[in-house]
């Protein structure tokens, strides 16, 4: 088999997978279930994955990884804590707004997907609490905090996210990206600045283009 035709079967299992989810939720998909989706046997599709855990957790990784090298990059670009967590707001609405499948898979799906599943999103999220921690080093950041405020936060916008994704809300959720902002800034920089991202403008196109 060359290695073309491997990567169209990958892709059919891949893309059959991803459907299902938003059909059935994961937890009503079988590897039965799959196969026939996919129009691929048994052995066809163990040359490629473990298990139907094994296929989710790669694909879901792969998304995951995408994500954070767009955060990344926004961080990289220099500026303010403040500037750089907005525009990784912004990037994160429109990774989200980009693809509903996608945006299903990485904060509803992998909830139910097991353990594996977990542990890879876990992962990244520990790496964007280390990212809102950065706001202790601010001047004007209360000596008392710890990174548990952090994690606090980001739990906190993770689960509002989950929200406004199983209810469809992702195109009029500018407003609760300007709240979750407020979230973020309130106990590093204070009320005054906080307040300020209620009306802050979203950054130039060009700080959020896919991919930067």
């Amino acid at each position: 088999m060359s290695q073309r035709d491997g990567q169209s079967e990958r892709a059919r299992i891949d893309r059959a997978l991803v459907e299902l989810c938003l059909e059935r939720t994961y937890a009503n998909v079988t590897l039965e279930i799959l196969l026939e989706r996919a129009g691929v046997d048994r052995e066809t599709f163990e040359r490629h994955y473990e298990d139907l855990e094994d296929c989710f957790c790669r694909i879901y990784a792969e998304m995951r990884d995408d994500y954070m090298l767009r955060v990344a990059g926004e961080f990289a670009s220099g500026g303010s804590w403040r500037e750089q967590m907005r525009r990784a707001a912004y990037v994160t609405l429109d990774f989200l707004r980009e693809d509903p499948a996608r945006a299903r898979i990485t904060f509803v799906e992998v909830l139910y997907a097991g353990d594996r599943a977990k542990l890879i999103r876990d992962e990244a999220m520990q790496a964007l609490f280390a990212l809102v921690d950065q706001g202790r080093n601010e001047g004007a950041a209360p000596a008392a905090l710890s990174r548990f405020t952090a994690e606090a936060i980001g739990s906190a916008i993770y689960q509002r996210i989950q929200t406004a994704i199983e209810k469809e809300e992702l195109d009029t959720f500018e407003d609760g990206l300007r709240e979750m902002m407020y979230m973020v800034v309130l106990p590093y920089l204070g009320e005054d600045a906080a307040r300020e991202e209620l009306e802050m403008p979203a950054p130039r196109p060009s700080a959020v283009a896919p991919g930067k």
